[in-house]
Formats: C-alpha cells, structure tokens, sequence
C-alpha cells in the first residue's frame, strides 16, 4: 500500500494506492491547533488487513477496511495563508441596469399529448433575461421517479443558479425542469419503457424541445443543448443523449439508475451504450457521471464509464461519499451546473449570430 499526502495551507489530500475505499481514525496531538481537513480517496472494492500508524501531520491515522472514504481532521502543518477571494469566471452578463436583475422562475403545465396525463414543466430563466436582443444556451434538467416535479429546485437550483450568475461564477443560461408520469403507475412511459419515438424519449425529443425553442429564446445547436437527470432521470438524460448526440453537446447522469436490476422495460444483456446511435457519435460529447459510494446503484455508472473506456470515449467518472438522496445532490449541484456551462460563452449571444 502506498500513500501520496498533498499538504496545502486549507487540507491534506490522501490517496490510497489500493482498489479500495478505506476508513481513516486519526489520534491528534493534545496540543493540536485549528484542524484542517485530510480527504481519503479510493475506489471501492475489497479490502486487505489493517495498517497503522502512519504519520500524517502530526496525527496518526489509523487505515481499517470500510465500505466508504470518510473526511478525518487533522492538525495543520504551518499557519494557514489566507486564499484570495475566487475571481469570477465571467463578467456580467448586463452592464446596465435590467427589470429583471434576479432570476425568474416560469412554471407551465402541458396538455395531454403523447403521455396521456398533464405534465408540468419549469423554466428558469437568468437575471436580465432579454428575448428581444439575446440567445441563451439551455439545460434539460430530468428528475427521478420517487422524486418527479421540482427535484432539481428542492436540491437549491433556482438559489444557486441567482447567486452565481450574479457573482460571475457561472454564465447566462436557462435551465428547464422537467417532470414525469409515474403516477400512471403501469401505464406510465417513464418508468415502463426504455427507448424510441413512444417512450419518454419521444416526449422530451418531439414534443418538449420543439414547444421550448417556439417559446423562449434558445440557442438551436447541440453547443448551446446539455441534458441532465438524478436517478431515473440519469437513465432517461444518458439515454436521450447517446441516441441523439446530434442534439446535445452535453450530458450528466447523478446517481443514474442504468443497471437492469433497478430497470423495466429494457431488454435482457442491456447495455447503455447499446442506446447509442454509434460509438463514432459519442466521441464529441461530453459525458459526467457520478454516484455516492454508498448508493447501491453505483455499480452502474461505474460499469458504464469502463465499458465507455474500451470503446476509447472520453467521460468524467465521480464516486464521492453520499448516498441515493437530496443531501447529495444539493452538495454537488454546483459541479453539476460547472459542467453543464464550461463550453458557454460570459455574454449571451446576440440574436441571429447562431
């Protein structure tokens, strides 16, 4: 077992060279000043005999076979040097002063159509939102199926979305919420299919884009398109994206549920890269995927970025602490929308230009 300690004035980073996730029990000196934080950091997998005392910091941690990494305090090493506040990644979007300077939330409901039952939908648009001069990328934003309408606003999107705008943390875009059928129980194309122009796929690809792009002012090229989903809404996201990578240039599945043990309406020997339209097609999307350690569809999104690794496609595999929960999600939401918008222009694009 080999150890790798990165020490800074604000943590020290540990790295177990193993294919395990371990936990770390730390003993402190009596004298020990203001803690920092030590992170371990390992895949998991099963674990070998135990390990001790290996001096980090001035503490000594303990390394015991667990099924999770943990964060363990220790003393730090040097007085801490104040950081310099984050720089913003983009100026405002608006110099002048606007009507709107906050975001707004629209919140519709769809008739019937080719889900029997009305959906709701959700739109959040950025501060100064203006459709007369500008146009905004946009996020597909999917939820689970124990969580449907409003997932993605419980976990903080509407606030986090306001405050980093403002702060230049994040560029102008608008993200749509979406919402599902599962209370048609048997009958519903959510959770009961898995693919093609009758699932839920044909909803969001022929009904719900098509209506969003006809209302709000968007971009209409797969730069300007990202699509993500939590749970149920990973599947559908991943899905969505990998049979029409001609439409999306982005794509993120949290906690995705994508093994058939947790799926209907998939075939035997389901694979998610069998959802592509071709591996070749896959090449210029970028692909996030993460789950918490202790989710137990983990397993899913890992075997997915292996098997996506073979075929030479590049993807972002997280595997933090957490669970299948709102707790998790919220904790990530921001690396979530860092994604989503790091190809995204600071200024939004003056209409027609595109």
């Amino acid at each position: 077992m080999a150890f790798f300690v990165v020490a800074c004035a604000c943590a020290i980073v540990v790295s177990v060279d193993r294919p395990l996730s371990a936990r770390v029990d730390v003993t402190l000196p009596e004298t020990a000043a203001a803690p920092t934080t030590a992170v371990v950091i390992a895949p998991a997998g099963p674990a070998p005999g135990l390990v001790q005392g290996v001096e980090l910091g001035g503490g000594i941690a303990t390394v015991a076979p667990e099924d999770r990494p943990v964060v363990i305090v220790l003393p730090p090493t040097a007085t801490p040097t104040p950081l310099p506040p984050t720089p913003t990644r983009y100026p405002p979007a608006v110099t002048a002063p606007c009507s709107d300077p906050a975001v707004q939330t629209v919140d519709e409901v769809r008739p019937p159509g080719r889900i029997p039952a009305q959906l709701r939908l959700r739109v959040v648009l950025p501060p100064c939102y203006d459709p007369k001069k500008f146009e905004y990328p946009v996020v597909y934003l999917l939820p689970g199926n124990e969580f449907d309408f409003g997932l993605w606003s419980l976990v903080g999107l509407t606030e986090t979305l306001n405050t980093l705008i403002a702060a230049g943390q994040l560029p102008p875009f608008i993200a749509v919420e979406l919402d599902n059928d599962v209370g048609l129980g048997d009958r519903s194309i959510f959770n009961n299919s898995s693919r093609g122009p009758a699932s839920y796929e044909g909803y969001v690809i022929d009904d719900l884009i098509p209506y969003v792009e006809s209302k709000y002012s968007v971009w209409r090229s797969r730069d300007g398109r990202a699509v993500g989903g939590i749970s149920r809404g990973g599947y559908w996201a991943i899905q969505l994206a990998f049979a029409h990578p001609n439409l999306f240039g982005a794509v993120g599945g949290h906690s995705p549920v994508i093994s058939s043990d947790y799926l209907d309406g998939v075939p035997e020997n389901f694979t998610m890269i069998d959802q592509a339209q071709s591996v070749a097609a896959l090449k210029t999307l970028r692909i996030w995927l993460d789950a918490g350690a202790e989710d137990a569809g983990a397993h899913g999104a890992g075997e997915l970025s292996i098997a996506l690794d073979k075929v030479g496609i590049k993807n972002q595999m997280n595997i933090p602490d957490g669970g299948h929960n709102v707790r998790y999600w919220s904790a990530h939401l921001i690396d979530y929308l860092n994604f989503y918008a790091l190809r995204w222009p600071a200024q939004p694009r003056k209409r027609g230009q595109g």
